[in-house]
C-alpha cells in the first residue's frame, strides 16, 4: 500500500515536472524568436549614426534633415547665425579700437585716431579687451553650436528605429490554463515602421 502511493505520489511530482519544463521551454522559444525577430526588423531599416555624423559634420542641419527631424535645422542655422553675426561685430570693434590705440601711441602726428575727442586711453583699452572677450565667446558658441548639431544628429541616428509611446506596454496576465498556475507578461513593441512585436515570458 505504502508502495503504491509512493508511485502515485513521485508520477504526480514527475508530472508537475514536466509542465514546468515545458513552460520554461516554450518561455526560451519565445524569447529566441523575439529576439531574432527583431534583429531581421533592425537590420531591414538599418540607419547609420556615422553617416549622420558626417553629414552633420559636412552641412550644419543635413544630418537632422537624414534623421527626418526638420524642424530642428531653422533652430542650428539661428544658433550658427546669430554667433556668426556676433563674431563678425565684436571683431570689427576689436579692430577699431585696437588701431585706435596703436595711433594715439605712435608718436606721429600725421595720424589721429576717431576717438581722440570721445575717449581717453584707458577707456579706449577697456573698450578694446571688452570687444576682444565678447569675440572669443562669439567663437566658442559657434563651434559649441556646431558641436551639438552633429552629437544631436548622432543622438538621434542611434535613436531611430525607436518609438516610445502608448503602444509600449507590459502586461501581466495570469495563466490558469495548465495545473500549475503561471504569470506571464506581455511586451508590444513598436519600431519607426509601426510594426508591432509582441513578447511573452512565462514564469
Amino acid at each position: 500500500m505504502n508502495r503504491f502511493l509512493f508511485l502515485i505520489l513521485f508520477s504526480f511530482l514527475f508530472n508537475l515536472s514536466s509542465i514546468n519544463s515545458q513552460n520554461l521551454i516554450s518561455a526560451n522559444l519565445d524569447t529566441y524568436f523575439f529576439l531574432n525577430n527583431y534583429q531581421l526588423d533592425k537590420k531591414d531599416s538599418i540607419h547609420s549614426p556615422q553617416r549622420a555624423a558626417i553629414y552633420s559634420s559636412l552641412l550644419p542641419g543635413l544630418g537632422q534633415g537624414y534623421n527626418r527631424k526638420y524642424w530642428k535645422i531653422p533652430i542650428i542655422y539661428a544658433g550658427l547665425g546669430g554667433s556668426a553675426y556676433m563674431f563678425v561685430s565684436n571683431h570689427k570693434k576689436f579692430i577699431d579700437y585696437r588701431d585706435a590705440i596703436d595711433m594715439r601711441l605712435d608718436d606721429d602726428p600725421t595720424t589721429i585716431d576717431p576717438y581722440i575727442d570721445l575717449y581717453s586711453l584707458d577707456q579706449l583699452t577697456y573698450y578694446k579687451d571688452y570687444y576682444r572677450r565678447n569675440l572669443e565667446i562669439s567663437a566658442i558658441v559657434f563651434v559649441g553650436v556646431y558641436l551639438l548639431n552633429i552629437l544631436d544628429a548622432v543622438v538621434d541616428a542611434h535613436l531611430f528605429g525607436f518609438s516610445i509611446d502608448t503602444d509600449l506596454s507590459m502586461i501581466s496576465a495570469n495563466n490558469t490554463s495548465t495545473l500549475v498556475p503561471t504569470i506571464s507578461l506581455k511586451y508590444n513593441f513598436k519600431n519607426s515602421n509601426n510594426d508591432k512585436n509582441s513578447y511573452h515570458r512565462l514564469w
